[in-house]
């Protein structure tokens, strides 16, 4: 069974262990949820169009790979 993923709707395999989510929380804004073993990892702010919750996923996607680790515990 294929499912679709949220940004490209390109078919991909239900067992996939990664994915990117998006949803509407209670107060009706849009949110991007990622989640590895269907646990949630992270998930972002509240947008008011599903259009800019797609645009923080490609922000992420673009962005995260190089974004430095900041280790405020030292």
């Amino acid at each position: 069974m294929a499912v679709y993923a949220p940004v490209d709707r390109r078919p991909v395999e239900a067992d996939v262990a990664h994915k990117f989510e998006i949803y509407k929380d209670k107060a009706g804004e849009f949110r991007v949820r990622f989640k590895y073993n269907s646990e949630t990892m992270f998930s972002t702010e509240g947008y008011a169009s599903k259009a800019s919750a797609r645009n923080a996923i490609e922000s992420i996607k673009k962005n995260g790979p190089d974004a430095p680790i900041d280790d405020t515990t030292d």
